[in-house]
């Protein structure tokens, strides 16, 4: 599609709310955003949803969409936070659903079950975090990405994600030294 088709399509859903643009400009990007959203989110079906609700929201906001200077920059960066979004929300546990005897360990046989106030805790300290730095430590830790991965995905620097994770990891240890002792000494005989 030439930019000059596009422009045309943006104005006539701005201002003539013509739902056949609309159209067109769905069926144009939305088999890019959904490829790049799957990337993230590593499922079809919830990247579909994240791409349709980008295009619902683009919807309801049509008037805005002579201001964006940038259509294609701007769409995929809005469905890149979507995805981010919904796979924050996907990893959501809600703790209060397990009961007492649920075990939770770690990776490490030798590693001992972790109560659910422990759990709490960690969650805590975890969402205590500040939020650049929460979602790095938890696209590396519960999405097991690689830090490139992170770096382009986020669009930072390699060295960006290594600070954030050491920030991440100091901070966690300050938060749980009094209260899992127990969970210090095992992370501080394996590089986390």
């Amino acid at each position: 599609m030439t930019e000059e088709r596009k422009i045309h399509l943006i104005q006539a859903i701005a201002v003539y709310n013509d739902e056949f643009a609309f159209d067109e400009l769905v069926r144009f990007y939305f088999p890019g955003l959904v490829s790049f959203a799957s990337n993230i989110l590593k499922d079809v079906q919830q990247a579909e949803e994240a791409v349709e609700d980008v295009f619902i929201k683009l919807w309801h906001n049509r008037t805005t969409l002579v201001s964006i200077k940038n259509f294609s920059h701007y769409i995929y960066t809005a469905t890149k936070y979507t995805a981010i979004s919904a796979l924050r929300t996907r990893k959501a546990i809600l703790y209060d659903d397990f009961s007492e005897d649920f075990p939770l360990s770690y990776d490490e046989p030798e590693s001992a079950y972790i109560s659910k106030e422990n759990v709490q805790t960690i969650t805590k300290a975890i969402n205590s975090l500040p939020p650049k730095c929460r979602l790095i430590f938890r696209l590396i830790k519960e999405e097991r990405m690689k830090y490139d991965e992170v770096a382009q995905l986020l669009q930072i620097s390699v060295k960006t994600v290594e600070s954030q994770m050491h920030i991440a990891i100091k901070k966690l240890a300050t938060a749980l030294q009094t209260s899992l002792p127990e969970l210090l000494g095992s992370l501080a005989q394996k590089k986390i």
